[in-house]
């Protein structure tokens, strides 16, 4: 069964044609092999469907020989095996398998260590030569070709690639990054680097992002898909040297590169990220703190912190992260300037500006604290939503152990304030308190609004104690009762007193409120109204010059009302007689207000009457004092006329009586005389009467006697 050939075994003629000669094994219980030691040329082993040595061919499918022996049958699915099939021993992950005879072992590291390398593959044959065992090595070699595959990368050998013998086409994904940072020259010349395609006219490219050099006008272009757009050259005009150290950037469809002048902005803001292999990316280290470059900015992977070297050192210019997972913020000499402790997600975060001494009760959720604050002197919110602006030693809230009874609160400024009322706010100052809700302190030193909507506007030791009430300021001043207010210096609304408004002047002495709604005025270098002023300089001398008002003066507790004849116009002369008439004829009553008692009486005439008799006043429901005066002294005036047209009547009367009087004087004397002579006449006939009356007696004597 064996033919041995010595020398040459020709088995096809010396001209090729369709009728080769076939050597096959026809014997299948045989020793199937046919051995061909030391030939040369091609052996072609073939086999067909026909071959009665081969059965069904499919696709595929997996080829084993049929029961009976008499082909092989290439119809039958891959088998699958276990590691309880006999033929398979034990299996290990990752393992090589190999065959020790009776089973196969995947138990193994891979073999290492083969010789020999394969040459060539040969068609219809496949692999000729190399090692039989461990690695080996596979060269894909063409005659006269440069390629050749180093560790995982097909490659070309440096000079083998000439013109037009290399052409690719690659596409990539959105955002890939193509890096030609291999690519250089390393001599003078043209035959290292990078060669763009080049035409005499590429202004027809449509391919977009198709690039090439145009060597008429020595040009890059870059394809849009339906043209080509000048993407420039350092040879273009609009394109100068670039220096190492400059910044690049487009400018009217080329690039100019140019120093950064002190003081330019570098606008890095058409810098779109899309994902992390495109943007700008900064050096990184575990510590960058002793960076000294001067602008040098670097991300420090521990603190996580980005620096900026100023000669010496690294300034901090972003956050760290605290032990408890808070953003931090600090200075140059690592000192905490603000602190974001993160919201809930419903809440926002607490702003903690300032001293790292500054904080907020632990659950507080939305506050701010803008700055200040020092050791021992921190700025502290307790209660939900609280704000304190600066200072030192301010706090919004309570600190009572709950977070949301006094929240809102806010402190602007200044130094120990304390806004404990919900929604209170303190504006500055030092040592004030703002404990009522919604009470507001503006400023001042040791102030005090405690009452529901209560304010204190400023000032010294002031207290606004009743709902609503108020202090405008000054010192020492208190509103104690409801929407009551008090100013100046030691004015006291007392308990019960709402409504009362309450100023005093400089005076040290307390000035106290005496009843309800009462206006009340300590002023004791008087009281000014001023209703109208000059808008122009005019006759009152300067512009804004009180032209109407009137005045309560230092010890006075009448009005004075202004009646400058600058301040009037529009003269005209009074019949005082006739006023005095119509005074004469106005009806005068007693009466009282309908809001007083009626006990408490007053004489006037109607505003009614006095307006129908001497048209005076803006309406016929009130009487002005200036009127009322006015018309008083015109009917003064008017008496005076009328007394004097009397007395001059009756001085002429007395003219007239004292003549008369002289006269009757002169009758008088004489009359006088008359009686004298008419007495002396009348003691003369009493002489007479009296003689004759003796002689009347002695006559009747002697007549008795005679009898």
């Amino acid at each position: 069964d064996t033919v041995t050939v010595t020398g040459s075994l020709l088995l096809e003629g010396a001209t090729a044609d369709d009728y080769e000669t076939t050597l096959a094994v026809t014997d299948p219980t045989a020793d199937q092999t046919i051995t061909l030691p030391n030939a040369s040329g091609t052996v072609v082993l073939d086999s067909t469907e026909a071959d009665p040595k081969v059965g069904t061919l499919t696709a595929s499918k997996w080829c084993a020989a049929k029961a009976d022996g008499s082909a092989i049958d290439c119809t039958q699915n891959a088998p699958l095996t276990t590691e309880s099939d006999p033929k398979v021993g034990s299996l290990t992950s990752g393992k090589w398998c190999s065959s020790d005879g009776s089973k196969v072992n995947c138990t193994e590291n891979a073999p290492s260590g083969g010789t020999g390398d394969i040459t060539s593959v040969v068609a219809g044959n496949g692999l000729i030569n190399g090692g039989t065992t461990g690695d080996v090595t596979l060269d894909v070699q063409v005659d006269g070709s440069t390629l050749e595959i180093s560790t995982d990368t097909l490659q070309i050998k440096d000079g083998g690639v000439t013109e037009n013998k290399l052409a690719a086409s690659l596409s990539f994904d959105d955002g890939d990054l193509v890096d030609l940072s291999p690519t250089y020259t390393t001599s003078a010349g043209t035959t290292k680097g990078l060669i763009l395609p080049k035409a005499n006219d590429v202004s027809t490219a449509t391919v977009a992002g198709q690039i090439s050099w145009d060597a008429d006008d020595n040009k890059l272009y870059v394809g849009t898909g339906s043209g080509t757009q000048e993407i420039g050259s350092e040879t273009d005009p609009q394109v100068g040297t670039v220096t190492n150290g400059q910044w690049c950037q487009g400018a009217s469809g080329a690039v100019q590169c140019q120093s950064i002048a002190d003081g330019t902005l570098l606008d890095l803001s058409s810098v779109n990220a899309s994902s992390a292999t495109e943007g700008l990316k900064l050096p990184q280290a575990n510590d960058v703190s002793a960076a000294t470059a001067i602008g040098q900015i670097s991300w420090d992977i521990d603190d996580k912190t980005l620096y900026v070297g100023d000669g010496t050192t690294a300034i901090s210019i972003g956050a760290t992260t605290d032990a408890d997972g808070n953003l931090v913020f600090k200075d140059s000499n690592g000192n905490q300037v603000l602190k974001i402790i993160p919201g809930d997600g419903t809440d926002g975060p607490n702003i903690i500006g300032g001293d790292a001494a500054n904080g907020v009760t632990t659950g507080v959720k939305g506050a701010t604290i803008a700055g200040g604050g020092s050791t021992g002197n921190r700025n502290f919110v307790t209660d939900n939503y609280g704000t304190v602006g600066g200072g030192q030693k301010n706090q919004a809230g309570t600190d009572d152990g709950t977070l949301t009874n006094q929240s809102h609160a806010t402190v602007a400024g200044g130094q120990n304030n304390t806004a404990s009322g919900k929604y209170s706010s303190i504006g500055g100052g030092q040592s004030n308190t703002a404990s009522g809700q919604y009470s507001t302190v503006g400023g001042g030193k040791s102030n005090t609004a405690s009452g529901y909507l209560a304010t204190v506007v400023g000032g010294l030791s002031n207290t606004a104690s009743g709902s609503y009430s108020t202090v405008v300021g000054g010192s020492n001043n208190e509103a104690k009762t409801t929407r009551s207010l008090a100013g100046g210096n030691r004015a006291r609304v007392m308990s019960g007193h709402q409504g009362t408004f309450l100023w005093a002047d400089s005076n040290d002495v307390e000035f106290r409120s005496i009843i309800k709604n009462e206006f009340a005025v300590r002023a004791t270098e008087g009281v000014r109204f001023v209703t109208a002023v000059s808008p122009t300089a005019g006759g009152a001398g300067v512009v804004g010059a009180p032209t109407a008002g009137a005045t309560l003066v230092a010890g006075s507790s009448t009005w004075s009302t202004l009646s400058d004849r600058n301040a009037k116009e529009n003269f005209s002369p009074v019949d005082t007689r006739q006023v005095l008439e119509k005074v004469v004829a106005l009806p005068l009553e007693t009466w009282n207000y309908k809001t007083q008692e009626d006990s408490i009486r007053h004489i006037g005439p109607m505003a009614q009457d006095f307006h129908a008799a001497f048209g005076t006043g803006q309406n016929n429901k009130t009487i002005t004092t200036v009127d009322a005066d006015g018309v008083a002294l015109a009917a003064i005036q008017g008496l005076y006329q009328l007394v004097q047209d009397q007395r001059a009547l009756l001085q002429k009367q007395q003219a007239e009586l004292q003549k008369q009087q002289a006269e009757l004087q002169k009758q008088q004397t004489e009359i006088t005389t008359l009686k004298a002579e008419n007495h002396e006449m009348h003691t003369g006939l009493q002489a007479v009467k009296a003689h004759l009356e003796r002689l009347e007696k002695s006559l009747q004597l002697r007549v008795a006697g005679g009898k």
